[in-house]
């Protein structure tokens, strides 16, 4: 299956009430440049009488690297945790970051179009349990010809209250694997 294309990059607040899964209303964080899943397992071996025994591979945890165009205000305060301080008059808004800042666990989406076959389809991707880190920032000045700077925010997956790290779904149209999201993330349209 090759990828030939990322989309659609969504979060919403996760939300956990006597082992039961809900999401606050989600929403686009960015546009979609990169999506970097890896995964860390539990990998154990049992020796005995000098040969393997017993052998576990299990989830333990992950990392997914985004790198989208931008990053709103609006998507920083709910994934870092930040404050949208309303401007006055005709000043702007401000985001406030402070140190002990921590954002929500949040649920992450994303598809890729795929060919398979020769067919082109949609492979939606629901992570349920998400916290993300503050990005690292690199600005420079433009010089002699124009770059582009785009953030990359990093977060760990874990299972969420029903040991679930991944849901995915394939589709046959864009508009099926945006759907399919939506309902994951409580967006409405």
């Amino acid at each position: 299956m090759a990828t030939t294309g990322l989309e659609y990059v969504i979060c919403a607040p996760y939300i956990e009430t006597a082992g039961v899964v809900t999401y606050g209303p989600g929403m686009i964080v960015t546009h979609a440049i990169k999506a970097d899943l890896s995964i860390n397992l539990n990998d154990v071996i049992l020796y005995a009488d000098n040969k393997i025994d017993e052998a576990v591979k299990e989830f333990k945890d992950g990392k997914i690297t985004i790198n989208g165009s931008y990053l709103e205000y609006t998507a920083q305060a709910m994934l870092l945790g930040h404050e949208i301080v309303e401007g006055k008059n005709d000043d702007p808004d401000e985001l406030v970051a402070r140190g002990d800042d921590s954002g929500a666990f949040v649920g992450t989406g994303f598809f890729a179009t795929v060919m398979r076959n020769n067919v082109q389809s949609y492979r939606a991707i629901w992570l349920p349990k998400v916290k993300y880190g503050v990005p690292n920032e690199s600005l420079e000045t433009k010089a002699d010809s124009i770059k582009f700077g785009t953030p990359t925010i990093e977060g760990t997956v874990m299972t969420d209250a029903d040991g679930v790290w991944k849901y995915e779904s394939m589709h046959e149209t864009r508009t099926d694997a945006i759907s399919w999201l939506n309902d994951k993330a409580n967006i409405t349209e």
